[in-house]
């Protein structure tokens, strides 16, 4: 071993040491541009892929070397451990033999670490598929990110696996990465065969690339195969909550049957009749097991927290335990957590008895399907439908739709990340105004380009700015954009910029359009509580946008019933005095409404509990 080898591996187990892998990939990275150092880069370079968690990343780089006739001996037992610990077998067995047959290691070993097992102990502890398995438990605490690095790992390997494909697709799709996720799915779609199953999953992975007829094609004709799956009709059902028809026959039909295969599936067993009489303290649930955004669990926990202590006691049916990574956002907002996660429909109704839950509220609607018949049992004397369903639908069995009762749409949340110096705008009379949309390229539909291209050649000048998200850095979906908006001759006035929030986005911006029949209405109350006025259209989803922004005064000025009148309520706006005394205004008027108030929010909920509850125990 010469003097430049021993100082290099020298260097790099020192850094190791010390827990850095910065300068040891460094050391790898100029060891390989030398022919006399290559190999030992390699293994550097493998060393680091290890420690980071990248086995197959690792063994990538070690085969290289392991058919060089200078291969140290080190290189063939590391290439045997690390088969041990992906569950490869055969190859195990086989680097394991080669590592006998040459001793001289040259300190390799050393640079995985001291944990690094010997390939005796590895060999008797090899697993079947070892990171799928690591896969699948980081998904169920929901760590996707970390999840789809370890399917990532485990596909390099066993690039045929079916089951690792289907759960690397799901994974996308749950990073925003719905493009990549329609090529998997294809490909499982060649290797295993037709499933109702993956040709829902495609077109909810359409959908979020903009393909809503190819979306709900997919849909179609997953349905045709299955008619009996709560599951496929409720990702039919959310396809076309984008559609622009949304009171359509076809619609109707959807929803029918959804509700159809949720009551064919709902439980026969016989249950205990629910507690009729009121606990001291009104006893509120929240099913929110199925819950993924950020937002919607800010809201409720705002919820949560603002309800009266003295009369109220509330609890959390969620997903995992109360420790885990996708719930210490709630912290102690609830009560009580109860991990729901695991649970049949009757396990779960046997929890609510246990607890006496006066009124469940559920969150997840098409997000957990195996929940939706819980409301056709009687678990608790009052049930609410709440998210995540199509406008004015509520689960079968439930007692009333939350948004019918409380009519004040969501909590919005106000901004609470304003850029550095605070929020000016401060533009002249001749700038043009700035439009701007925080949409999801699913929201751009073509109805809604055409009414954005409208307002654009209406008001001289103007421009429109969209949010960049993941989709729109695809080039194909960019694309799509380009020539949405060029068939109307708008495309030049269109721009995509990044933000890290929704309050830095709106910032610069004068009027805030939001997309129908699908808005996601959290941005939009970042906007109004900066002083931006929201367009908003009162159909399908977006009618929830639209009660929030009427609760907080704004109703006439801002949303509308048709496409007409949604152009001409931004045109209206697009006036530099108006949006000047509004921005200076609505800020305190908007804050203090029942739609921005977690306290008042928290009353008017806790009043319609207790009517409903009367009625239903009286």
């Amino acid at each position: 071993m010469t003097t430049d080898v021993q100082t290099i591996l020298a260097s790099a187990r020192r850094n190791f040491e010390r827990g850095d892998t910065a300068v040891p990939l460094q050391i790898a990275e100029e060891a390989l541009a030398n022919p006399e150092t290559r190999i030992i880069g390699l293994c550097i370079g493998a060393a680091v892929s290890f420690r980071q968690g990248g086995h197959a990343n690792a063994i990538y780089l070690l085969d290289q070397v392991a058919d060089h006739v200078d291969c140290p001996g080190g290189v063939y037992e590391a290439l045997g451990v690390l088969n041990c610990l992906v569950g490869r077998l055969t190859e195990a067995l086989f680097y394991g033999k080669l590592a006998t047959t040459k001793a001289d290691d040259l300190g390799i070993i050393a640079l995985f670490g001291r944990n690094f097992p010997k390939f005796a102990d590895a060999f008797m502890n090899i697993g079947d598929r070892p990171q799928l398995k690591t896969a699948k438990f980081l998904t169920a605490i929901n760590q996707d990110e970390e999840a789809a690095k370890a399917v990532e790992q485990h596909l390099q390997l066993f690039n045929n696996d079916v089951e690792a494909l289907d759960l690397y697709a799901a994974l996308l799709v749950k990073t925003a990465r719905p493009q990549e996720a329609i090529g998997i799915l294809r490909t499982i779609l060649t290797l295993a065969g037709y499933s109702a199953e993956l040709s829902s999953r495609l077109g909810k992975c359409l959908l979020a690339t903009g393909d809503f007829s190819g979306a709900t094609a997919s849909h179609d004709l997953a349905l045709l195969q299955n008619t009996s799956s709560p599951a496929l009709w409720a990702a039919a059902l959310q396809t076309w909550s984008y559609h622009p028809v949304v009171g359509s026959a076809r619609h109707a039909a959807l929803i029918n049957g959804w509700k159809d295969s949720i009551s064919a599936q709902a439980s026969t067993e016989p249950l205990p009749v629910v507690h009729t009489t009121p606990n001291p303290k009104l006893r509120v649930g929240y099913l929110c097991s199925g819950l993924t955004d950020a937002d919607t669990k800010a809201m409720l926990v705002k919820i949560a927290k603002a309800q009266r202590r003295n009369n109220i006691s509330t609890f959390g049916f969620g997903a995992g335990f109360a420790f885990e990574q996708g719930n210490l956002v709630y912290g102690d907002c609830f009560e009580r957590w109860v991990n729901v996660g695991h649970m049949s429909e009757t396990k779960v109704s046997d929890a609510l008895r246990k607890e006496k839950i006066d009124v469940l509220v559920d969150c997840n609607g098409f997000l957990a399907p195996k929940f939706n018949a819980l409301f056709l049992n009687s678990s608790v004397p009052v049930k609410l439908s709440w998210l995540n369903l199509p406008e004015g639908v509520a689960l079968p069995g439930a007692t009333a739709h939350l948004a019918d009762v409380l009519p004040c749409g969501p909590l919005l949340l106000p901004s609470v990340a304003l850029p550095p110096g605070g929020f000016k705008n401060e533009k002249t009379a001749d700038q043009g105004i700035v439009f701007a949309a925080d949409a999801e390229l699913a929201e751009i539909t073509p109805d809604v380009a055409m009414a954005w291209a409208k307002i654009l050649l209406d008001v001289p000048n103007s421009v429109l700015v969209l949010r960049q998200n993941k989709d729109m850095e695809v080039p194909s979906n960019v694309s799509r954009l380009v020539d949405l908006f060029g068939n109307f001759g708008v495309a030049h006035c269109i721009d995509v910029i990044g933000a890290p929030s929704a309050a830095e986005f709106f910032a610069e911006a004068d009027i805030a359009l939001a997309p129908f029949p699908m808005a996601r209405p959290f941005p939009y109350g970042t906007a109004l509580s900066l002083g931006i006025p929201v367009i908003v259209r009162n159909q399908g989803a977006s009618k929830m946008l639209a009660a929030a922004v009427t609760a907080a005064g704004m109703g006439k000025e801002m949303c509308a019933e048709s496409v007409e009148g949604y152009v001409d309520h931004a045109v209206r706006w697009a006036e530099r005095g108006k949006l000047a005394l509004f921005r200076e205004a609505a800020p305190a008027k908007v804050l203090g409404s029942v739609s921005f108030a977690p306290e008042a929010f928290a009353v008017a909920l806790e009043e319609v509990c207790r009517r409903l509850l009367e009625q239903r125990v009286s």
